[in-house]
């Protein structure tokens, strides 16, 4: 048993000073940037909805499931949604769908001044139980929802690289007084 636990943290920590020694590629829109692990997969093709997509590569063959960052753009014009109730509406949506919530929290004093969220959650999805770590970021009538997503089992192991993903995306901010 000792040495079952010896070998799990031996593998854990391997696979933290690898990914750790990556290199990063930086992904660029006009209004925004990630950084991203050169060898994680960027699917800009939409086919698994309007998000764009950085996939970890495969562990092994037995991989079902491959974590994933996404970036997802809303244009809430017209909506009348504000930051509270993209909030709200998205409380709503985590009872809706049976998730769990582990936490939803507005960041009082974010570093660049836009308002912004932090969520996290557990739910059922393709037969998966997936947990999720997200970022909301919301200026003017757009949000920026950025997830992180891991098989319940993985979360922990993958959590740090996630949030890095995550703590990487900054918005490309105007000098306009409107944004100030």
């Amino acid at each position: 048993m000792q040495l079952t636990k010896f070998l799990a943290i031996l593998v854990a920590l391997s696979l933290s000073a690898s990914l750790l020694a990556q290199n990063t590629v930086t992904y660029s829109t006009p209004e925004y940037d990630l950084d991203y692990p050169e060898n994680w997969e960027l699917d800009e093709s939409k086919t698994k909805g309007p998000a764009i997509f950085f996939f970890s590569p495969v562990e092994d063959e037995e991989d079902q499931f491959r974590e994933n960052v996404n970036i997802m753009v809303q244009d809430l014009s017209g909506t009348g949604l504000d930051f509270k109730g993209y909030i709200d509406l998205s409380k709503d949506q985590f009872k809706g769908f049976g998730a769990k919530v582990y936490e939803l929290r507005v960041v009082e004093e974010p570093t660049d001044g836009v308002q912004e969220a932090i969520l996290s959650y557990a739910m059922e999805q393709f037969g998966l139980q997936l947990r999720c770590y997200q970022r909301l970021k919301m200026i003017d009538d757009t949000a920026y929802l950025i997830t992180f997503t891991a098989e319940e089992d993985n979360y922990e192991t993958f959590l740090k690289e996630g949030k890095n993903l995550l703590n990487s995306f900054s918005l490309k901010l105007s000098e306009s007084p409107e944004r100030e």
